[in-house]
């Protein structure tokens, strides 16, 4: 047997999955985490151990981050060893970038199917920024700033209320600046479909518009163009 496998901690686990619970039920947290709430009662009550990918999801939820929750402190109470834990950050780390790197693949095809150049721009300082391309075409330049917004797992009614009005508000923060446009990434149907309808056409500033990504056929699904230029860049023909 190895040594350095240690036994579930079954009461620290609990305590853990009762901290990110906060204020909701177990089954409502379990729909959070995108997990089945008896397979989370199992695991809480000690029946079975958690998968480190139980652990993952459980951590990556929204309101257990904002607890200041770690899939570390999860991982050590499931009784998984420090070698394990530090192969699931790395895994973690992964995931992070994984949808990201899937969005910047679509845009390119897509860049490169309608004709032109493009480049895609160094950041440098700009955190607000996930990445951006330059698009020329004949004697036009645009820079096009892309900001992502994924969900690991799905939002409950909560998270997502908080996740519109977080939007609502990014999507009002953009200067205005001549051959400037913004897009915000989106993978939740139901946010997108709320951000749609609740945005004020004439307080937004910026050309500025919002993609709904299909990660599963790899397709931007809709999209929607708020601004004062007429000749917005579209990532659709929706």
């Amino acid at each position: 047997m190895d040594a350095t496998k240690t036994l579930a901690d079954v009461d620290a686990l609990a305590e853990l999955i009762t901290r990110a619970c906060g204020p909701r039920s177990l089954s409502e947290f379990s729909r959070a985490c995108g997990i089945s709430a008896a397979q989370l009662s199992r695991v809480k009550s000690g029946i079975c151990r958690p998968s480190k990918k139980l652990c993952f999801k459980m951590a990556s939820e929204h309101y257990a981050k904002e607890m200041g929750l770690s899939s570390d402190e999860f991982l050590k109470a499931a009784g998984y060893n420090p070698d394990e834990i530090e192969g699931t950050k790395d895994f973690e780390q992964v995931v992070s970038l994984q949808n990201e790197t899937i969005a910047l693949g679509i845009i390119s095809k897509y860049l490169m199917e309608r004709g032109g150049t493009y480049q895609l721009l160094p950041l440098g300082e700009n955190r607000e920024v996930d990445f951006a391309f330059l698009v020329s075409n004949d004697s036009t330049k645009v820079r096009w700033e892309f900001v992502t917004n994924f969900s690991q797992v799905r939002f409950d009614t909560a998270v997502r209320m908080s996740a519109y009005y977080y939007n609502l508000g990014r999507l009002l923060s953009f200067k205005p600046k001549v051959d400037v446009q913004y897009t915000v990434l989106m993978d939740d149907e139901a946010l997108f479909d709320q951000v749609k309808t609740g945005v004020n056409q004439n307080q937004v500033l910026a050309n500025v518009s919002v993609a709904l990504i299909d990660f599963s056929k790899m397709e931007i699904r809709k999209e929607v163009t708020w601004g004062r230029n007429s000749e917005c860049l579209k990532l659709s023909a929706y």
